[in-house]
Formats: C-alpha cells, structure tokens, sequence
C-alpha cells in the first residue's frame, strides 16, 4: 500500500524533496515490485484532486496497481495490504499498531521503531519481497510493550480540521502509557 501524499508538505519539500514527484515515486514502486504483488495507491484523503484523473488514470493502467476511493480508511486497507511502502507518511506509523511491515525512504520520526525497514532507494524493494529472510534481518526488533499505548488515540475517527474527537484524558493516557513503556522515543517532538 503507498498514501499518496501531500507535495507541498514540508515533510516532503524539506525532509525528502525527491518525493515532490509523487505519480513517479508510485510509477517506480510499481516497477520494482515482484510480479506476484499489486500496489494499492490511495490519494491523500484531504488533498482530492491533487493528481490529474490523467495521472491516476495512467497508475491505474499499470497491471499490478489497484487505485482505491481516497476516502476509504487507512485501517480497511491494512486489512488488504501485507506492507506499506512510505517517505515519511503517518499512515506508515499507523500501520505499526497493525502488525504491518513499513518501508521507509524518507526520514519519519518511526523510522527507528519495530516493524520498520528503512530503505536508501525503492530499487531496494524487489530484493526486500524476493527474500523474506532479508526483511526479517533488517526489521528494528520488536517490542510488544510499544502496542500498549494504541488504543486511547487510534480508536477515534479523524475528521479533516479536527482533533478527530481526541479528548485531553485520550492524550494524557497515551502519554502515561508512552511514559510508563519504558521506550525513548527520539526525534519526536510533543506540543
């Protein structure tokens, strides 16, 4: 599964200002792809209309790509996907909480974290999915204290422009469980 993002974040123009080209970056995962996998591309649920039809068009003539409706949750599609493939999208730390596999080619603030595998180019993906044995050496090891803070913040819904009815008691008890794991969390800032 590779979230579409949005370009104009700093996360990208920044941070991994090769992934401005988001149609080439999907284009190039899919070419790097064992002809047993199929892609699924979802837009960015906020930024409909960012990729011309042209483009999404052209991604979804692709054999091993499946384009899905923008507003279909992340969490459905984790049903479907194996791995997630991402620079820095939250969608990939999501995908944590879901015992899924996440390639990362940017530098996100999980990337140190279990289930990650952090990748220098998408050439390297291919060789990942053609060698499980590969991934399972490169996997940041796994922790199952780190799930214990899930639930307080991933159980409620996001709505765009909102805190997704996250109340202040859902925050402070993923803070204590953060606290309490016994996990240093680096490269992550709180407010």
């Amino acid at each position: 599964y590779y979230p579409l993002l949005f370009t104009e974040d700093a996360q990208i123009r920044v941070k991994y200002p090769e992934g401005y080209n988001q149609y080439e970056i999907a284009r190039s995962i899919c070419k790097n792809l064992p002809s047993e996998y199929k892609l699924i591309i979802k837009e960015h649920p906020v930024f409909i209309g960012q990729y011309s039809a042209k483009e999404l068009y052209n991604l979804s003539k692709l054999p091993n790509v499946v384009i899905v409706n923008p507003k279909m949750s992340s969490k459905t599609i984790f049903n479907y996907a194996d791995y997630i493939v991402t620079i820095n999208s939250t969608v990939g730390y999501e995908a944590l909480f879901y015992d899924k596999i996440v390639f990362t080619i940017g530098t996100p603030f999980y990337n140190n974290f279990p289930g990650v595998v952090h990748i220098s180019s998408l050439n390297e993906i291919s060789k990942f999915l053609s060698n499980q044995k590969l991934i399972k050496e490169n996997l940041i090891p796994s922790d199952k204290t780190s799930i214990s803070f899930q639930s307080p913040l991933m159980s409620s819904p996001y709505v765009p422009g909102s805190m997704g009815g996250i109340s202040l008691s859902s925050i402070s008890a993923c803070a204590i469980a953060v606290l309490h794991s016994g996990h240093q969390i680096t490269g992550a800032s709180f407010l």
